[in-house]
């Protein structure tokens, strides 16, 4: 059924979605458009997190959570994911995360923290 309704969706779009071209866009060279997709936040991102899940997937029964197994995914993905942090908000002004939601107000970065842990399910001891 999913698959069905993303398969009409995706028909719908590609069918019926015409958006005007904008007037001002501007033309960017290859070099322009590479940087335009943020590779640096990019590989720091996907690193972060392909990381931090493989060590959580490990410490769910593979390993204890005091092994290296889990340990150092997890310390180094949570370092990619600070380093990924600091780059996004002092080192770009149009990188992968918007800097508009943050201005104003605190409840975007605390809806942003809601929505990672909400699912979190606390393991019980037996």
């Amino acid at each position: 059924m999913q698959a069905a309704f993303h398969l009409a969706t995706a028909l719908g779009l590609l069918a019926f979605y015409n958006p005007p071209r904008p007037a001002d866009r501007q033309r960017l060279s290859i070099r322009g458009i590479f940087w335009a997709i943020d590779p640096i936040g990019s590989v720091l991102f996907i690193s972060s997190t392909t990381l931090m899940l493989l060590a959580l997937d490990w410490a769910g029964g593979s390993y204890k959570w005091h092994d290296a197994h889990v340990a150092a995914p997890l310390g180094v993905g949570a370092g990619l994911l600070l380093l990924f942090c600091l780059y996004e908000w002092k080192g770009r002004n149009d990188g992968l995360v918007a800097h508009v939601f943050f201005k104003g107000s605190p409840n975007f970065a605390l809806s942003v923290f809601a929505f990672a842990v909400e699912g979190y399910d606390a393991p019980r001891q037996i």
